[in-house]
């Protein structure tokens, strides 16, 4: 990809639209215009994101935002004021409707600087979703960060469900995620259905057994990753939660002067580097997937979500935006600079 002085691709026709280049010393990231998707995220050329080739369309989510609800709500139903509400199903065989409607979007640019951009997209009343919503992402690079904040405002007359989450497929250069050790801080796991929605709520440590990949009889392998743990061959399409603070580690003290109040973390690391999610308070849930299987499988993703899968369903009063505020949500993606030294 031949990029010109401004950060911009010299074309823009590509299928996940224009791309966007933000760098600051040896840490860089590329957005797509598409669903303000995130492409690359690399430290001293090295990519730290499983990256969607230029001339493909994004495939299994890789980098996207999920507006207005992330992961899935189950037959694309809810309810809302009485009123009852059909989204469009784009998980067929499991008859859900998935990551929003923001994915497949055109981001318009609003700024940019050779280590910052901003993009917006307004977010019109469709059928399942009647809202107006303006959401504007700002990107930011620092040292070994992506920083990323996502303000929505709810333009409609009466209140939204409005949440987000994002979809990182987290890599290290040169290590078999297999071989990686996991930290996701959550003392609870949400145990799923044969059409991955939340069943029932357990305690990590509850949660081990005989592997069952959909976790539609409660027996799933072991999920307790409150502390670093050899991923090994563990199935994971499961949301964390009861997430547990991160504020006096000192990972995230080296991070704190990039950002305001309190945050938590995920990560992945070899031994040697470190690589994960770092997001507010707003942010609840933590889903991770990985399935040993897949072939060329060399990535996980650590998606931060403000809500629970099938949350429109589950407790959509927790997650309604009131007629014409606003709500912002930061977060970013990390590599830990001193294990690399």
């Amino acid at each position: 990809m031949t990029m010109d002085d401004n950060g911009f691709a010299e074309e823009d026709d590509y299928p996940s639209g224009t791309q966007y280049l933000i760098s600051k010393n040896n840490t860089s990231a590329t957005i797509a215009s598409v669903g303000a998707t995130i492409r690359s995220f690399t430290l001293n050329d090295q990519s730290y994101l499983d990256e969607t080739p230029i001339d493909e369309m994004v495939q299994r989510a890789r980098g996207q935002m999920l507006i207005p609800w992330p992961n899935r709500v189950a037959d694309g139903r809810y309810n809302l004021r009485e009123d009852s509400f059909q989204l469009p199903i784009n998980e067929v065989e499991l008859n859900n409707s998935i990551h929003g409607l923001v994915r497949w979007q055109e981001f318009q640019l609003m700024s940019r600087e050779s280590d910052r951009l901003v993009l917006r997209y307004h977010l019109a009343p469709t059928p399942g979703w009647p809202f107006s919503l303006e959401i504007t992402i700002t990107f930011q690079i620092f040292d070994a960060l992506l920083k990323v904040e996502v303000h929505c405002r709810n333009k409609s007359r009466v209140s939204a469900p409005v949440a987000f989450g994002s979809h990182p497929y987290l890599k290290i250069p040169n290590a078999t995620i297999a071989n990686c050790s996991l930290c996701i801080p959550a003392r609870k796991v949400w145990l799923v259905d044969a059409h991955k929605n939340p069943k029932i709520l357990v305690d990590v440590t509850e949660a081990k057994s005989t592997p069952a990949k959909d976790g539609s009889d409660g027996e799933v392998e072991d999920l307790d990753f409150r502390t670093p743990r050899r991923l090994s061959d563990t199935y994971l399409d499961f949301a964390f939660t009861d997430l547990i603070s991160s504020a006096s580690d000192e990972i995230m003290n080296a991070l704190s002067e990039n950002f305001s109040g309190n945050f938590n973390r995920s990560y992945i690391t070899d031994g040697a580097t470190e690589v994960g999610v770092v997001f507010d308070e707003n942010f609840t849930h933590v889903q991770a997937y990985f399935d040993s299987n897949k072939a060329g499988n060399d990535s996980i993703a650590i998606e931060p979500m403000t809500a629970p899968p099938n949350a429109f369903n589950l407790e959509i009063e927790d997650h309604l935006l009131g007629a014409k505020e606003s709500r912002t949500f930061e977060w970013g993606i990390y590599v830990d600079q001193r294990r690399l030294t």
